[in-house]
């Protein structure tokens, strides 16, 4: 009596476990690059045991103190967190997360709560970054690219961040100088935001159009 076929998937079953023996050196070095690079940001930065990094997140310390980037517990980081070499510092809460293509630059202070999501390709920034004088600006230039960063140098304008607890901000949106954003609000995707948004606001473009319900 003729054998019973095996079911097509037994016969993919040596192709796929064969596919799975090639892919793991791969994955193996994915992990120990991803594992190394945590390494290095928890020594430059003070950083949660239980937070983590995920692929693509970098922190650029460039003010070299460590307490400058403060990651609380269960937090994800996926985007870039920065400082500036004469100034600047992030403080993030616990179970936040920091979206893939997020960046976080510091030249004064950005203060962070708890539980906030930051989407993907969000920029929040404290700081104009480059003197608003041409020939200055010119010189900043010069001066990082020839010599890294200044320790020094006071013509950049910069001024807090806060965001507070319970905020959700919206893929591609951009958080500017000086903006307080209140605890449970919602910021659009696409939004600017170059204003103070109160408690539990959703905000879209430009403007608060409401409340959380």
């Amino acid at each position: 009596m003729p054998c019973a076929k095996a079911p097509a998937g037994d016969e993919r079953m040596p192709r796929i476990i064969a596919a799975e023996i090639v892919g793991l050196p791969l994955r193996l070095g994915q992990g120990l690059v991803l594992a190394l690079k945590g390494l290095k940001y928890r020594l430059s930065a003070e950083v949660h045991p239980r937070a983590r990094f995920a692929p693509g997140a970098e922190i650029r310390n460039i003010r070299g103190e460590r307490g400058a980037i403060r990651i609380g517990e269960r937090t994800v980081i996926a985007g870039e967190l920065q400082t500036f070499g004469h100034a600047g510092s992030i403080e993030i809460g616990d179970w936040c997360f920091v979206g893939p293509g997020s960046r976080v630059w510091s030249s004064a202070s950005v203060r962070i709560g708890n539980r906030v999501l930051i989407s993907h390709g969000v920029n929040v920034h404290d700081t104009n970054s480059h003197p608003r004088d041409a020939a200055e600006r010119h010189a900043h230039f010069v001066e990082i690219v020839e010599r890294g960063h200044p320790s020094q140098i006071d013509s950049i304008g910069a001024k807090p961040v806060v965001i507070g607890d319970d905020v959700w901000i919206g893929f591609n949106s951009i958080v500017l100088k000086g903006v307080n954003i209140g605890r449970g609000s919602i910021i659009g995707a696409g939004s600017i935001v170059t204003t103070d948004v109160p408690d539990y606001s959703l905000f879209v473009r430009d403007q608060v159009v409401g409340r959380v319900a």
